[in-house]
């Protein structure tokens, strides 16, 4: 570490001098260069400001080597609205290119007659955006011809019309290979209008922008009548050659916002390139930045306008709201998170260390209070109540002070001797995972019973030590804690990525956002530690922080809806949240705020005492610690913003007074509609004296009457309120489990999860509540059940699939009968356990997630009856978490059941539960290694007479997955036998290879070297790829010579192409091979329909595959068209039909919406993720882009 430290300072040192030395030493190594060639520039408009964006793009693109000029116009007249005119053309006899950004110019004679002159010349040419309609010459001038004849005959299209708003930018399929397009975005943004373009029929158009019209229906302007749709689409770019010779290129594109684009610079630069013929490298830019300074690093922009008040100017915001400035630096800098105190002071944690301090530097990260004193909208006084901190990323307040997350370590602050800054600081917890910071625990908040939250992010590994054992989170989840108790839970364990938001709604629902999903997160909340998968309710881009409106000073359309931050796309958006049986469905909405700034970073979204909505901003240009160096001098530890969001036309909320009065005044505010508030109140409560909070919560219930509006919520706030300070309350608990709104059911239902112990009979209640007639309630009476460790918890639980199920309801329930197999799988095995039904019964057993599975699985093998499907839970637990010594009963007993099966006439294990048992075993094996102890080549040889073919490839798989080089000789026979299934013998084949002894390896190479059939010699080589992949491939050269006859040999690609490094290995054995002609044809066609990509691959079969592809047949028709059309008129039903056709095998491999195989991603997530024309895509060419974890194989 020390080492290489000094390394880095050198280093650094050393780019520093070199950059102080660049003007010197550039001056004479130009002298050195050969003649750059010359670009000119020609503005002629102050439309869209090239005069800002031209001189800029210029000195970039010296960077590679050219040199430029700019000509800028001049205005002609001392008004603001005469016609501004450039002057200077004749420097164009110098040009090697000439970029021209022209509208509607009256040039002098004199200066059109050098631009005549360089157009006629047959030098390069390059119109930018207006260029189309460069000139304006009055009728009858001379020049007049040129008002459209200089588009037209110059650049290859005149101008017709343009469009309203921003133009979507897309590759143009047929041509993205064009060396213009090299490094260019294929889909992108551009924020200038869409102009229509009409390029000749022998140009190359290269981008199509598509755009909207507020007009519809017929148009007439100055140059002609059109008709306009709400949706077009037109070329934006093309390449071409003139009358005169020249190459040109041409774009509409070009607005002032398009050059903060980097697809918009790359593009112009590779064009300048290519008009030149001058070779464009993959990373020009790169090369250009490390040719002309050591630094490699752009610093932050210190040339533009940071205040502000400037950023607020570029936010555009949903109609009928408006921002305002809360706080900026030097009040804050580098926000992370936010909370507010009962007193309205908004206390912020700051990180100038994010991602971490630099070797020597001491961290000095802080939290900030922020104070409104005189109540106008804006912070007029900061304090730092506490430094010294590293990377915190999370606080909360209580027992009067504050919570933070500090990792490893879990601190409490205090200020003791009231001058407004810690002096008190204590560890409260330790151990918490500081592999990442990027993940570590973050998204505080306190729920509404009174437990605080925080979660950790993916790659983690928390070991935690507390007074009521340790606590392990690996790989992500949220935690729940208790600080008076120092109870910490594991609230929610599950396969989470970066969970960096956590809200409640009214009612208590418990929402993650987990970039960029958001999860109702109710399910995987029950008392398992199982990571099952489970889909989203809703997906935006990536997000963090959040909360649900409620707030009276917004408008009721908006009550509910999640307001949340998508920091990498600068906005602050907005959700929809709806009933989706047991659980909810989240939609994208128009969002609040869309920033044009690429510094404003919104990290977290809190409401205010006000009502209005206050949004955290980091404002940097740079996100994420991997992404960059942590010493990218972009890295800005200057800036940092609290952004206030109101409504134009509804009055603030009136600040409550929740400090210095009396606890009745307090409480009364549980009435008040604003989360904020009543959030407050359990704050105030918390840290009051329990017996004085109590009773005044106990007199306020006394004042709630039936018959007014939010009875219901009124009564669930007080459970809280009781559940938050630590007491009990039976009577109202049982009250509010009757309520007439299921929604106040269903979280009495979670309160009694934490009670139970203190209620009389609670599963009394958790029973009424299985059979309640809305799905939540149900389901937070599953996972209720779970908390309670009887075995008749299990028997409740289940009743549940008496009623319809839905995903939540499944997923709940599996994790229920999990967390509760150690409290009912022994008992019932003893016959303790009575299930009402055997259908329940049935269901606990086929859906237990733990090695308690192979229990249930050997009691079913004794019972002699076996149900193939009560054997699929368990078996994928076998298959996932069993290990060696786990699996050594289970053999035993399939060596019993399967000796009855051959003395007993065929009874004992259906071949079909046989099957199901012995893939698990061989996912075991190939998955994690695993093979069971015991004597399990008498068992896999008693397995191999149970007839059916299921059990024959699986019996074929696993000896080659357990290395039983002794049955070796049973793999050779099924080979060799006439009547064995061609995939039995393919899987016998490859475990030969996998055996990999002298005698297995000697029988495939002779059969691949023998004079039978192709697929016999073929299966030899099959075998032998599995073992090594070269001396597979050597042998395959003098087999494809031969006539195939009526076999295909094309399958034989598999052995390779699934391998690693196995494509380019054939492809080296086979490009100097004869092949048969049929072998040729057969495999071709092969590569065709499975869209393979690697072209040294398809040069082995003779090349060219691509020209008689189905790709290449539809590209004719134009992808976008097709994509266009199967949204607009497809039939998703009919293409469900046409997917589940056997002869397509699509179904061998995907599912829709689960229900199918798993080996491939399913199809309706790719369909609601994917645009269209990337479908459209995907189907010409299947292997271009494969989904992580998934591999193309042929079917």
């Amino acid at each position: 570490m020390y080492r290489r430290s000094i390394q880095s300072s050198f280093a650094f040192l050393l780019s520093m001098v070199s950059l102080l030395l660049w003007n010197e030493t550039r001056c004479s190594a130009a002298k050195e260069k050969p003649e750059q060639p010359h670009v000119v520039f020609v503005v002629g408009t102050t439309h869209n400001l090239p005069r800002d964006t031209i001189p800029a793009f210029a000195r970039r693109l010296e960077q590679h080597g050219f040199k430029t000029t700019v000509l800028l116009p001049e205005k002609t007249g001392k008004k603001e609205n005469q016609r501004e005119e450039v002057t200077g053309l004749k420097v164009l006899k110098e040009a090697d290119v000439a970029v021209f950004y022209l509208r509607f110019q009256r040039l002098a004679p004199g200066e059109f007659a050098h631009l005549h002159d360089y157009i006629e010349s047959g030098k390069p040419v390059i119109g930018l955006r207006t260029s189309t309609h460069a000139f304006d010459y009055q009728k009858g001038h001379p020049l007049e011809e040129w008002n459209q004849g200089f588009g037209k005959r110059v650049l290859g299209s005149e101008f017709l019309f343009d469009l309203s708003g921003e133009t979507v930018v897309e590759h143009i399929l047929e041509h993205r290979d064009h060396e213009v397009l090299n490094g260019v975005a294929a889909k992108f943004l551009d924020l200038g209008t869409l102009y229509q373009a009409n390029p000749p029929a022998d140009a190359t158009p290269l981008l199509r922008g598509t755009g909207n019209s507020k007009r519809k229906g017929i148009f007439k302007n100055q140059f002609g009548t059109y008709e306009l749709t709400g949706e077009m689409n037109f070329p934006v770019a093309w390449t071409w050659k003139n009358e005169w010779g020249s190459r040109v290129f041409t774009t509409t594109l070009g607005h002032e916002k398009s050059f903060g684009l980097d697809a918009f610079n790359r593009l112009l630069i590779n064009a300048v390139h290519w008009c030149l013929e001058k070779p464009v490298g993959t990373t020009p830019e790169r090369m250009a930045v490390a040719n002309s300074a050591p630094n490699l690093k752009r610093p932050f922009e210190l040339t533009q306008d940071h205040s502000p008040e400037a950023e607020r100017k570029t936010f555009e915001m949903l109609p009928g709201y408006e921002v305002n400035l809360f706080a900026a630096e030097p009040m804050l800098v580098n926000p992370i998170h936010m909370t507010w105190d009962p007193q309205g002071r908004l206390w912020v944690i700051c990180s100038t260390s994010y991602p971490q301090v630099s070797p020597g530097e001491k961290p000095n990260d802080q939290i900030v209070i922020l104070e409104d004193t005189d109540g106008d909208g804006r912070a007029d006084k900061s304090t730092v109540f506490a430094d010294g901190l590293y990377v915190p990323t999370g606080l909360e307040l209580g027992d009067g002070g504050v919570y933070v997350a500090n990792a490893p370590d879990l601190l409490f602050l205090k200020d003791t001797n009231g001058d407004g800054k810690a002096d008190h600081r204590e560890v409260i917890l330790t151990g918490f995972a500081t592999e990442d910071n990027h993940h570590s625990i973050s998204a505080w908040r306190w729920g509404p019973g009174g437990w605080l939250y925080f979660q950790e992010g993916t790659f983690m590994h928390t070991q935690v030590e507390t007074p009521y054992g340790t606590v392990r989170l690996e790989n992500g989840g949220v935690f729940q804690f208790q600080p008076r108790t120092l109870k910490l839970n594991v609230f929610a364990d599950y396969r989470a990525s970066n969970p960096w938001g956590h809200m409640f709604d009214d009612w208590g629902q418990s929402f993650v956002i987990d970039n960029p999903r958001l999860y109702f997160s109710a399910p995987l909340t029950a008392n398992s530690r199982a990571k099952l998968g489970y889909d989203a309710s809703g997906q935006g881009t990536k997000q963090c922080g959040g909360e649900f409106v409620a707030s009276g000073h917004f408008p009721p359309e908006v009550q509910g809806e999640i307001w949340t931050n998508q920091y990498k796309s600068h906005v602050v958006a907005r959700y929809e949240v709806s009933d989706d049986g047991a659980g909810y469905t989240i939609k994208g909405l128009d969002p609040l705020i869309q920033s044009s700034s690429s510094y404003f970073r919104p990290v977290d979204l809190k409401m205010g005492p006000d009502g209005a909505a206050y949004i955290l901003d980091w404002y940097n240009p740079l996100i994420g610690h991997m992404q960059h160096s942590f010493r990218d001098e972009r890295r800005d530890t200057t800036h940092g913003r609290v952004w206030r969001v109101t409504h134009k036309s509804r009055p603030l909320v009136e600040r409550p007074q929740l400090v210095g009065v009396p606890l009745a005044n307090v409480v009364s505010h549980l009435r008040d509609p604003e989360s904020f508030t009543r959030q407050q109140v359990k704050r105030v409560l918390y840290d009051a004296d329990q017996q004085q909070a109590k009773q005044a919560l106990d007199e306020w219930l006394l004042t709630l009457v039936p018959q007014e509006p939010n009875y219901d919520h009124h009564r669930l706030e007080a459970l809280w309120c009781y559940q938050t300070i630590g007491v009990v309350n039976e009577e109202l608990l049982r009250e509010v489990l009757q309520a007439k709104d299921a929604r106040a059911r269903a979280a009495g239902m979670r309160v009694l999860r934490y009670w139970y112990p203190e209620i009389k009979n609670p599963l009394e209640l958790v029973e009424a509540a299985i059979h309640d007639p809305h799905p939540r309630v149900r389901l937070e009476a599953i996972l209720t059940a779970g908390y309670i460790p009887e075995p008749r918890s299990v028997t409740i639980a289940v009743k549940a699939i008496d009623a319809p199920m839905d995903r939540y309801l499944e997923h709940a329930l599996k994790l229920t009968i999990d967390g509760l197999q150690s409290h009912w799988v022994e008992p019932q095995r003893q016959g303790k356990v009575t299930f009402e039904k055997p259908a329940h019964k049935n269901y606990a057993l086929a859906n237990l997630l733990s090695n308690e599975s192979i229990e249930v699985i050997i009691d079913l093998l004794n019972a002699g009856s076996i149900d193939a499907e009560l054997l699929q839970g368990p078996a994928q637990t076998v298959a996932e978490r069993a290990n060696a010594n786990q699996l050594e009963p289970l053999v035993l007993s399939l060596v019993e059941v399967t000796r009855e099966y051959k003395t007993q006439g065929g009874k004992g294990i259906s071949p079909e539960a046989l099957s199901i048992l012995l893939n698990a075993l061989d996912r075991a094996a190939r998955e994690r290694g695993v093979i069971p102890n015991g004597n399990i080549g008498s068992m896999l040889s008693r397995s191999a007479v149970v007839p059916g073919l299921p059990v024959q490839k699986s019996v074929a798989r696993l000896i080659g997955s357990w290395k039983l080089t002794r049955e070796g000789k049973r793999l050779q026979r099924e080979i060799n036998a006439a009547e064995t299934d061609f995939e039995v013998k393919q899987l016998a084949a490859e475990s030969l290879g996998m055996l990999g002894d002298a005698a297995s390896l000697n029988y495939l190479k002779s059969l691949a070297e023998s004079k039978k059939s192709m697929n016999q010699q073929l299966l030899g080589v099959y075998g032998l790829a599995a073992h090594d992949l070269k001396q597979a491939a050597k042998l395959l050269p003098a087999i494809l010579k031969e006539d195939p006859k009526e076999e295909d040999p094309a399958w034989i690609l598999t052995a390779f192409t699934r391998r690693k490094g196995g494509g380019a290995i054939l492809a080296e054995e086979l490009k100097a091979a004869s092949l048969h002609p049929l072998v040729t044809s057969r495999i071709r066609q092969a590569l065709i329909e499975t869209g393979e990509t690697s072209q040294t691959l398809i040069d082995a079969f003779g090349g060219a595959v691509m020209q008689d592809s189905l790709e290449a047949q539809l590209l004719k028709e134009n992808v976008l068209e097709l994509a266009t059309a199967a949204r607009e008129e497809g039939d998703a039903a009919r293409g469900e039909q046409i997917f589940r056709r056997n002869e397509l095998a699509c179904m061998k491999c995907h599912s829709i919406s689960n229900a199918g195989p798993v080996l491939g991603p399913d199809l309706a997530a790719i369909g609601s993720s994917s645009p269209p024309d990337y479908i459209v895509d995907s189907f010409l060419r299947p292997s271009k882009v494969i989904k992580e974890f998934y591999e193309s194989i042929m079917v």
